[in-house]
C-alpha cells in the first residue's frame, strides 16, 4: 500500500523485540510529494521501520520530513540519519541545539542506561544545522494542512502536531495498549511539569479530536474519554508521590510503591501480567516516580 492511498500508516517498531511499545506514523506529504514521518524511533530500530515503510511501497528516499514530538531518544533519537538522507526535522525551538548537537542529551542517557544504552538506542547523530526546521506554537506547515501545538508537561520542548481532527500526542496523551483502558502517565525526568501538563491535556480537550495517535500504543478513537482520564491520571499520580514525600518515604520506596500501584491499577482495569510487562517497557514505573520527584524536589527547594 502506498502512503497515497492510506492518511496515515503506523509502523510499530518492535522496540526490544516488543510489539506495540513504540511507533512510527507516516502519511502522504501534503503540501506535495514525498512522504512525511511523524516520530523516527531511536537508531536501534531502524531497519524494522525500513521494512516497514518498504512494506508499504515507500522508500527512505520518499521522505522529506520528520516531525518530532520531542527528542527524547526513543521518538526522536535516529533523526541526524534522516536528515543525512535530505529529510528536514521539524521541531520545538528549545529542541534545535540539542539537535544540532546531541551529546549532552546523549551523555545524559549513558549516565541512566549505562552498559544498556547501545542496544536500547543505538548511534545517536547530529542533525545539520541547515536541516533543522522550528516550529512556533500554532504553526502551519504543508500549505496549512498541519499545525504544531507547543504542549508542555513531559518535556518543555514537547509539540503535537494535528492533522485535521487526528492528534500525533507523542508523550503528552501518555502511554496505553490497544484494547484496554488503563493509561500509563509519561512523567520521566528531568521536566515533568504537572501544571503544564494539565494545561496541555485542557487544551488538546479544546481542539476535539477524533483520533489519537500515540507514540506508546497507536491509535485510538476514544478520544475525549482518553484525554479526560489522563488529565485526572496525572493529578492522581502527583499528588500520590507528594504525600508519599510527605511522609517521609525514602526514593526506593517511592518507586517500589509507584509501581505496585500502577500494577494494581493495570490488573483491575483488565491487563494480564504478560501487557503489564509491555507497559513497564513502554512507560517504565521507576522512571516516571523518579520525574514526579524531582518535580516535588525542585518546587519544594
Amino acid at each position: 500500500m502506498s502512503a497515497a492511498s492510506q492518511s496515515v500508516i503506523a509502523i510499530d517498531l518492535g522496540f526490544q523485540g516488543v510489539p506495540q511499545v513504540n511507533h512510527v506514523f507516516a502519511l502522504a506529504n501534503p503540501g506535495g510529494d514525498g512522504v512525511v514521518l511523524v516520530e523516527c524511533g531511536p537508531a536501534s530500530t531502524r531497519d524494522t521501520l525500513l521494512q516497514g515503510l518498504r512494506h508499504h511501497g515507500i522508500e527512505p528516499r520518499q521522505v522529506t520530513d520528520v516531525l518530532l514530538t520531542h527528542i527524547h531518544l526513543d521518538h526522536g533519537g535516529d533523526a541526524g540519519w534522516w536528515a543525512g538522507r535530505g529529510a528536514r526535522i521539524h521541531a520545538h525551538p528549545s529542541a534545535e541545539r540539542h539537535l544540532i548537537d546531541p551529546s549532552r542529551l546523549e551523555a545524559g542517557a549513558r549516565s541512566l542506561y549505562g552498559d544498556r544504552f547501545d542496544a536500547l538506542w543505538g548511534k545517536v547523530r547530529p542533525v545539520p544545522a541547515g536541516q533543522v526546521r522550528t516550529v512556533a506554537d500554532g504553526a502551519s506547515l504543508f500549505d496549512g494542512r498541519l499545525t504544531a501545538w507547543h504542549s508542555p508537561g513531559h518535556a518543555r520542548h514537547h509539540v503535537v502536531w494535528q492533522l485535521g481532527d487526528q492528534l500525533f500526542t507523542g508523550d503528552t496523551a501518555g502511554a496505553r495498549l490497544a484494547g484496554r483502558d488503563y493509561v500509563s502517565v509519561t512523567a520521566a525526568p528531568p521536566q515533568f511539569d504537572p501544571a503544564a501538563y494539565d494545561a496541555t491535556v485542557a487544551r488538546l480537550q479544546q481542539l476535539r479530536p477524533r483520533r489519537l495517535w500515540l507514540t506508546h500504543g497507536g491509535a485510538f478513537d476514544d478520544a475525549a474519554g482518553h484525554l479526560e482520564r489522563y488529565r485526572q491520571r496525572v493529578a492522581d499520580v502527583a499528588a500520590t508521590v507528594g504525600r508519599w514525600l510527605d511522609q517521609g518515604c525514602s526514593a526506593d520506596r517511592i518507586r517500589r510503591d509507584y509501581r505496585d500501584r500502577e500494577r494494581s491499577l493495570a490488573l483491575d482495569s483488565g491487563l494480564d501480567d504478560s501487557q503489564w510487562s509491555v507497559m513497564e517497557l513502554m512507560n517504565p514505573t521507576a522512571l516516571s516516580a523518579d520525574g514526579i520527584m524531582l518535580q516535588w524536589q525542585r518546587e519544594r527547594s
